[in-house]
C-alpha cells in the first residue's frame, strides 16, 4: 500500500464477494485474473497464490480436526468447550478495557512522515 494513497482503489486489489473455491476446485486462473487485472495489480501473484493455498489447506485441516473432535467427544461437548473459549476471550477483553486509558500516539516513518492517533476509551 503506497503511503501516498488517497483512495482505497490505490491501495491494491479490492476483493468483493469472490468465489475462491468452487465445487472443491481452487479457481486459480480466475484468481490470477482478479489479482493482476486491475489498475493496481499485486506485485507477486505467485506468492499471493501460495499464501491463499496455504490458508485453504490450514482451514481444511481445521475442518478435519474439528470433525474428529465431534466424532470423539460429541457435538454438545465440543460446543460447550467452544463457548468456554468465547466466554474466556470476552472476559479477557473486558479486563483489558477496564485498565485502558485515553492516549495520544505518534509513530515516525522512515520518510519523515508520521502516523498519529488520539484514542478515547468509551467503556
Amino acid at each position: 500500500m503506497p503511503p501516498d494513497s488517497r483512495h482505497i482503489d490505490e491501495e491494491g486489489v479490492l476483493i468483493d464477494n469472490f468465489v475462491l473455491i468452487e465445487q472443491g476446485r481452487f479457481r486459480e486462473r480466475e484468481t490470477v485474473e482478479l489479482l493482476t487485472g486491475g489498475s493496481y495489480p499485486v506485485r507477486n501473484v505467485e506468492q499471493n497464490l501460495a499464501d491463499l493455498k496455504a490458508q485453504i489447506a490450514a482451514n481444511e485441516k481445521g475442518v478435519q480436526e474439528l470433525s474428529k473432535m465431534v466424532s470423539h467427544f460429541g457435538l454438545e461437548v465440543v460446543q460447550a468447550y467452544m463457548q468456554h473459549v468465547q466466554d474466556n476471550a470476552e472476559g479477557a477483553v473486558k479486563r483489558v478495557l477496564g485498565v485502558l486509558d485515553d492516549g495520544h500516539f505518534r509513530y515516525e516513518m522512515d520518510d519523515g512522515s508520521a502516523v498519529e492517533v488520539t484514542i478515547a476509551v468509551d467503556r
